[in-house]
């Protein structure tokens, strides 16, 4: 059976975090909400995403289809806002193959369809108009089966990627090659421990004297050739990502990707790959992107003075997410100068470079300067940054690359 995985309308809730990139390939855990479906579904043929993002998740999955079904007599296809588990794929297997079925949860949120030949192109048609998942129950619900399965977890708002990684930390060990309880890596004689079955350090890896890693509350998992230098302590649930330098000071309950530079205080957060916090400054329950630069001392607030619940403005409205503790969440490439402070509930758009304290609310895309009066960043100055900072990390900006970041600029200042 062919399985697809789909962005719906929603996708908009996820921003400043999706507007490069697919749903699908958020970060949670240890790993992509992709990778995660790969991992019980490993005939994963095709994706679908919005078509300006076609060709950089065509080069970021090249075994993958991307919104282009082929010839298919059967085919499951799976919401990219789900995150799947071991009880919803057995779930799933139980249902079969033999019948085309919708599967919601208990908000009408559409989990899974299993569909034939021709009911697949038709819901291939609806995929490629983004429709609601309402759109999709309402049209097949006379051809198909309805299931309600009530203990899926569903991506809703973006500071569901804050609430939810530390449990997913917690339980995507099984998702890795390496078992806890394995140290590869070269250690210090005075690198300390706690709860060492808790803990996976790969090959490659060096941790220098008077660091401690902490997995009582638990795992820690540490890919291939990191470097933790002296005085860090990381306290799990943790995961540290291939190549990645921590530089000393606090990581607690966070995901870290591959190629980053750490130091200072970080907390209930996930970073992307290739970005840089490399000096002091606290990072707490928030949500960074790939290519982020934080300047020396740069700081969120993640807890109101009031201890109450956190707004969140997006282009277009404020929620209430409901959450005490929530940070900043910063698109990719976004930069911020020394001593920059951010509110708690901060939204920072893809590209943008912040100076100063007391930013707040939704900073748009390609922003520069200091809160509350920002202007308008310039794309050839814009480019020339970025093309300097991939240089350091010796990729170069591709064509392609540069062509989606002209696009991405236009849409947000249309």
């Amino acid at each position: 059976m062919n399985v697809a995985i789909f962005e719906d309308n929603r996708y908009a809730q996820f921003q400043p975090m999706v507007m490069a990139r697919p749903v699908y390939e958020l970060v949670l855990g240890h790993c992509t909400v992709l990778d995660r479906f790969q991992h019980y579904f490993s005939d994963i043929l095709t994706a679908y995403c919005r078509p300006h993002l076609k060709s950089i998740a065509s080069h970021q999955r090249p075994t993958i289809g991307i919104n282009w079904l082929g010839n298919t007599h059967q085919c499951l296809f799976l919401n990219a806002r789900v995150i799947m588990d071991r009880p919803l794929h057995n779930q799933i297997m139980e249902y079969g193959t033999g019948h085309p079925y919708i599967v919601v949860s208990d908000t009408n949120d559409v989990i899974a369809v299993c569909a034939s030949s021709d009911l697949a192109l038709t819901i291939h048609d609806y995929l490629m108009t983004f429709s609601d998942g309402q759109t999709l129950i309402n049209n097949l619900q006379s051809v198909c089966s309805i299931y309600t399965y009530s203990k899926a977890r569903i991506l809703k708002n973006i500071w569901d990627l804050v609430a939810l990684n530390q449990t997913l930390l917690g339980e995507d060990g099984h998702l890795n090659s390496g078992n806890y309880g394995i140290i590869k890596g070269e250690l210090d004689a005075w690198v300390s421990i706690r709860n060492d079955e808790q803990v996976f350090i790969d090959q490659g890896v060096r941790v220098e004297p008077f660091v401690f890693i902490d997995a009582d509350h638990g795992p820690v998992y540490i890919e291939r050739d990191v470097v933790i230098r002296s005085h860090t302590r990381i306290k799990g649930p943790a995961y540290i990502g291939a190549g990645s330098q921590i530089l000393g000071g606090v990581i607690t309950a966070s995901s870290i990707g591959s190629q980053c530079k750490i130091h200072g205080e970080v907390s209930h957060s996930v970073i992307h790959s290739y970005t840089n916090k490399a000096h002091d400054g606290f990072l707490g329950h928030s949500y960074v992107g790939e290519w982020v630069n934080l300047g020396a001392m740069t700081t969120n607030s993640n807890l109101k003075n009031t201890y109450g619940s956190i707004q969140v403005e997006t282009a277009d409205a404020r929620w209430d997410s409901g959450q005490q503790f929530l940070g900043v969440c910063m698109g990719d490439h976004v930069k911020t100068a020394v001593g920059t402070l951010l509110r708690a509930g901060t939204m920072v758009g893809y590209g943008s470079t912040l100076l100063g304290r007391d930013h707040c609310g939704w900073v748009p895309p390609f922003s520069w300067g200091e809160a509350l009066n920002y202007t308008r960043q310039q794309l050839p100055q814009f480019l020339r940054a970025v093309e300097r900072m991939m240089q350091r990390r010796t990729i170069q900006l591709r064509t392609a690359d540069k062509k989606l970041m002209a696009l991405l600029f236009e849409y947000a200042h249309s």
